[in-house]
């Protein structure tokens, strides 16, 4: 890419021109200039007021002291006649109006108030007070002619700065920088190797500056950039393939996982989640369409005398062959489940009383003819009801279970329908 070298430099270059707004420095010099003119005259013209006072205080105070009105007039009007004075007011020592001359609003910015004594054997009398009042415009008048001057200098001087800038930062900065702009603007981002940025990164001889040093080192970031755009698409496409094999993995891991979040991990039939899940769709598919569905709840018969005469793992093959019998002898559209313990369910879907007990009364039956190792099967007891439209669905587990129960006190082996 080369080397950059300082005798090159835009700043350089920039503050060749610049040197120029040296002379700035002269305005703002004669702006000081302005106010000290402005502050002095205003000075002076305090201290006029003040010499005023001295010379108008004796004669008024002796002419309000006798009451001479066309004196204390006369003197009121020779301060106003002064071209400093814009306003002369004249207050009895209770600080009551009694004769005032031109502008003596509190807008004026200059005022100067001095107190009206006479000396008499009683002591010194206050008689009133006057107040004196110029203002900027007074101050103004006296420099104004400087100010002219120096106001239309420094307008001259600041266009003539302006000018020379506007031209030095458009040749040297903002035409050179609104090319390389507009060559950015001309990048195919999607074909960066035929870019004339990265084309021009090869290292010169010719004179560099900060724009140029600049240039080139946006082609060589470009080539970077070209260079992790190819690494990044080769990543891409192994990413691809992993995030795909992934995503099946997770599928078939998530398809396994919720097959064991409903699924009896001992019978291989649905778990009592499962069919409250089922028991809850059913209730508000009937309620919308007015279908029924009947229940069957079942208990094998004397199922602890088998596990304390043949253990456990013989209780477990009883189960197992339960489920399958189950699942053999109903509907496909009937949902069959392990409700918890020896306990199972049948959920029958669109079905009537006489479809749900002969369903019942079936399995009851293959049940009892049914072996398992050649021993016969334990027989059982069960509980049928349908739901009714409007009640809970824990109305209708609740009638059931009834059934249930009344089945197994009536003898066991048998079927008992709850409306």
């Amino acid at each position: 890419m080369g080397s950059f070298n300082i005798r090159h430099s835009i700043a350089i270059k920039l503050l060749q021109v610049v040197f120029v707004i040296y002379f700035s420095i002269t305005i703002t010099m004669t702006a000081i200039h302005m106010y000290n003119e402005y502050h002095n005259a205003k000075t002076a013209i305090n201290q006029e007021i003040v010499e005023l006072e001295k010379m108008a205080k004796k004669p008024l105070s002796n002419a309000l002291w006798l009451f001479d009105d066309g004196q204390t007039d006369m003197i009121l009007k020779s301060m106003y006649d002064l071209h400093f004075v814009t306003g002369v007011a004249l207050v009895s020592k209770e600080n009551l109006p009694i004769k005032s001359l031109g502008d003596i609003s509190a807008s004026q910015e200059i005022s100067h108030t001095f107190s009206l004594e006479l000396e008499s054997p009683l002591g010194v009398q206050s008689l009133g007070q006057v107040t004196l009042f110029s203002n900027a415009s007074i101050v103004l008048e006296r420099v104004k002619s400087n100010f002219y001057f120096i106001v239309i200098s420094a307008i001259l001087k600041s266009i003539l700065l302006w000018i020379l800038l506007l031209w030095a930062f458009n040749k040297l900065f903002t035409r050179p920088i609104t090319l390389f702009a507009r060559d950015i603007e001309k990048i195919d981002w999607n074909n960066l190797e035929h870019s004339a940025f990265i084309q021009n990164t090869k290292p010169t001889k010719r004179q560099k500056d900060e724009l140029t040093f600049f240039q080139e080192s946006f082609g060589f970031m470009l080539s970077k950039i070209l260079d992790a755009k190819r690494e990044l698409e080769s990543l891409n496409a192994s990413l691809d393939q992993k995030v795909q094999d992934k995503t099946q993995e997770l599928l078939a891991k998530n398809i396994e996982l919720e097959k064991l979040y409903i699924t009896d991990k001992l019978t291989g039939i649905y778990n009592r989640y499962k069919l409250e899940s089922v028991l809850n769709s059913e209730m508000e598919r009937s309620q919308r369409s007015g279908h029924m569905f009947g229940l069957i709840l079942l208990d094998i018969d004397y199922f602890k005398k088998v596990n304390d005469t043949f253990g456990h793992q013989v209780g477990d093959q009883v189960l197992v062959k339960l489920a399958t019998i189950l699942q053999n002898n109903t509907r496909k559209t009937d949902i069959v489940g392990r409700w918890g313990g020896e306990e199972f369910m049948i959920i029958c879907p669109h079905t009537d009383a006489q479809g749900v007990q002969k369903l019942a009364e079936s399995l009851r039956v293959t049940l009892s003819q049914s072996s398992l190792n050649g021993v016969q099967m334990q027989t059982g007891s069960f509980g049928v009801t349908l739901y009714r439209k409007e009640e809970t669905i824990n109305d209708t587990i609740g009638r059931v279970d009834e059934a249930l129960y009344q089945a197994k006190n009536s003898g066991r082996d048998r079927v008992v329908f709850l409306a």
